[in-house]
């Protein structure tokens, strides 16, 4: 995440904080801000974010190819999957070092019920206080900090992911961004059998870390596919980029867990 993306998001968090203790208390609901979230231009993933639906695949797993050998799954397909499970626990963190420079840190941890309740929480430094802390309720948009919450008013689905989008991008293009899967063998991902792949990543690196044409890379990690639901339920990825002697390290990861067995989440 770079100086400025930080900036805009901690001036953010400070202009909510400060509507917050103006209200003195809990706050009531305030006017959506449709026409706001309207006019702001944010960088989308391939897969839009869909908070909204919680309804189990209909898809299956690709069949195993004559011989016992698996079919490569579809990236695409198998993301799509993840984001439709029925219910799940998500966590993310993203790291980044230059030269000897502050390294940055993301960690993203979002709760999805079957009704598509939603409660997300975005974290720049480990152990510090959320930056982003938000629900997504029978439509309706809180936001909070301290503790104390704002009722944005009711909002759609694509209204609501203007919010949370910019956090979750180095996971989205981690996952739509991997290639060329080779299959290692099963492995045991939070009580979900699942295939672990060794997988490509330039796609990431060009289109996330937007390395430039003639700047050396390297980029590889891997990606867990269940075997239940055909969806990524786990993502390593590690990247180191070298311009003009300058070297440039990156690392993201991602986990689902507790898939169908996420409690109702109610309003703050």
């Amino acid at each position: 995440m770079t100086r400025a993306r930080r900036t805009v998001l901690l001036v953010f968090s400070l202009l909510i904080t400060l509507a917050l203790l103006a209200c003195g208390g809990r706050p009531t609901a305030v006017p959506s801000s449709t026409e706001q979230s309207r006019s702001v231009e944010m960088p989308r993933p391939t897969e839009e974010p869909r908070p909204t639906e919680g309804a189990s695949p209909t898809e299956q797993p690709p069949p195993p190819e004559e011989g016992g050998a698996v079919a490569t799954p579809s990236i695409a397909d198998a993301y799509e999957r993840s984001q439709n499970l029925p219910g799940y626990h998500f966590e993310g963190t993203f790291e980044s070092q230059e030269g000897a420079g502050t390294p940055t840190y993301l960690r993203l941890v979002q709760d999805l019920d079957a009704q598509g309740n939603m409660h997300l929480e975005a974290f720049d430094q480990e152990g510090g206080e959320p930056t982003l802390d938000m629900y997504y309720v029978d439509k309706h948009l809180y936001m909070g900090a301290g503790g104390r919450y704002i009722d944005m008013g009711v909002q759609e689905a694509q209204q609501a992911a203007v919010f949370y989008q910019l956090y979750q991008m180095p996971f989205t293009m981690a996952l739509v961004g991997a290639s060329n899967l080779e299959a290692l063998g099963q492995e045991d991902v939070n009580g979900l059998s699942a295939i672990k792949y060794r997988a490509s990543f330039e796609e990431w690196v060009r289109a996330y870390l937007q390395a430039e044409q003639g700047v050396s890379y390297t980029a590889e990690g891997f990606i867990w596919i269940s075997d239940e639901y055909g969806a990524v339920v786990k993502s390593t990825v590690q990247a180191v980029v070298t311009e003009d002697d300058a070297t440039k390290s990156f690392s993201a990861a991602s986990e689902i867990s507790q898939v169908g067995q996420v409690a109702p989440i109610t309003a703050p």
